[in-house]
């Protein structure tokens, strides 16, 4: 009897647990069958178009709004995936996000990366849907803050490999010691000692560091970098925020007020380089042939410098301060747009001469060889990356819709 009541007391709460099941799982089955897959109704082909006899890993495409809309009038930026053709698997995406094109004010673009081998021509799908929206959630792998740390006056930018801040105008980066995304949570301690994270190995002072800039209106030059509190120049920061593919961080200056030029710095996903674009003010109308801007990049102390106009870059290397390592800078250019270097006690001065728009572009790039590493016997490595960086910006990809 005792054997027959305990399994008559069981059962009942077996039930209960079975019909309570029951009803989760027809309720949510329900609500399964009220929701709709997501489906892509038009598709478009993005032909990539390598010119170079180079691989170029990574290589970020900008695919300008504008050219989709001719083709598709109807596409949707709410809802879309740029992805891989099919082959004998799932046609994976691209991680893409969109953004505005510095120095094209409104003009947005989409923008992804791709890896492309010498001469290759690639064909990429832009799947999207007329109507409604769909976020796609891609992880954020940079990110950029416009007032960063407990300086208010410091913009920074980073991607997983890289960080880059400036103060001042004068633009200083961050080392890292593995893949990670750090600005949002460097301590608040000496970062020019080696840490878990990295370090800051780049000691600027008062030189213009990757970037300080300097603008010449014929005879005058005016100084557009300086960190001291009674400075004449005034600084305005913005930045894009996370971003799967880019991040972006702009520098406005002022010197007594007056209006003298924006800097925009745009950084890809796992990338070391930054793309600079420069708008300078001319008051009004259109800018002076006598108006150039010159982007500064300081000596390393006891280190080497090495350019080359006709390919368009220079770059220099050395250890500073040899508990921090060795450290490699550069900069890269478009040599139609240069007219010449000039070195001063700060550093190396690129002279760019602004297009009618007052626009002036060049690349900028920091590395870093951590103290206790071996240091390379040579830097001959180094000065052929600088090198495909600027066979790179010289020939860009070509992107066509169809």
């Amino acid at each position: 009897m005792k054997t027959q009541t305990k399994q008559f007391l069981i059962v009942p709460a077996v039930i209960t647990v079975f019909l309570f099941l029951h009803g989760i799982c027809d309720n949510a089955c329900a609500q399964q069958d009220t929701e709709k897959p997501i489906a892509f109704a038009k598709k478009l082909d993005i032909a990539i178009s390598n010119p170079l006899d180079m691989n170029r890993p990574a290589e970020p495409v900008i695919l300008a709004l504008d050219d989709v809309l001719k083709k598709a009038p109807d596409f949707n930026r709410a809802f879309y995936r740029v992805k891989h053709p099919a082959g004998l698997f799932e046609p994976l995406d691209i991680p893409s996000q969109t953004a505005v094109l510095p120095g094209n004010p409104g003009r947005e673009g989409i923008v992804f990366l791709v890896d492309l081998g010498p001469r290759e021509r690639k064909t990429v799908e832009l799947w999207y849907n007329p109507s409604g929206s769909d976020t796609t959630g891609y992880p954020a792998r940079t990110q950029s803050f416009a007032r960063w740390y407990w300086i208010e006056n410091n913009v920074a930018w980073e991607n997983e490999v890289i960080a880059y801040r400036s103060y001042g105008g004068i633009v200083d980066f961050f080392a890292k010691t593995y893949p990670h995304l750090r600005l949002h949570d460097i301590p608040q301690a000496s970062y020019h000692h080696e840490q878990f994270w990295g370090l800051d190995p780049y000691l600027v002072g008062a030189k213009p560091g990757l970037g300080g800039l300097v603008m010449i209106n014929g005879a005058v030059s005016d100084t557009l970098y300086d960190a001291r509190e009674n400075s004449p120049l005034t600084f305005v920061h913005n930045a894009t925020g996370k971003g799967t593919v880019c991040t972006m961080a702009t520098v406005a200056v002022r010197h007594n007020n007056v209006k003298k030029c924006e800097a925009y710095y745009v950084l890809y996903a796992g990338r070391h380089e930054n793309d600079v674009t420069l708008v300078v003010s001319s008051g009004s109308g259109e800018l002076p042939d006598n108006v150039f801007i010159a982007p500064g990049m300081e000596k390393i102390d006891g280190g080497r410098f090495i350019k080359d106009e006709k390919s368009g870059y220079f770059l220099t290397y050395g250890m500073p301060v040899g508990e921090y390592g060795t450290i490699g800078t550069a900069f890269i250019w478009n040599p139609a747009d240069a007219r010449g270097i000039a070195e001063t006690g700060d550093g190396y001065f690129l002279k760019l001469k602004p297009d009618s728009r007052g626009i002036a572009r060049y690349r900028s790039v920091a590395v870093w060889y951590r103290n206790s590493a071996s240091q390379p016997s040579s830097f001959a490595a180094l000065e052929e990356y600088v090198r495909g960086l600027a066979r790179s910006y010289n020939n860009p990809v070509v992107v066509s819709v169809r």
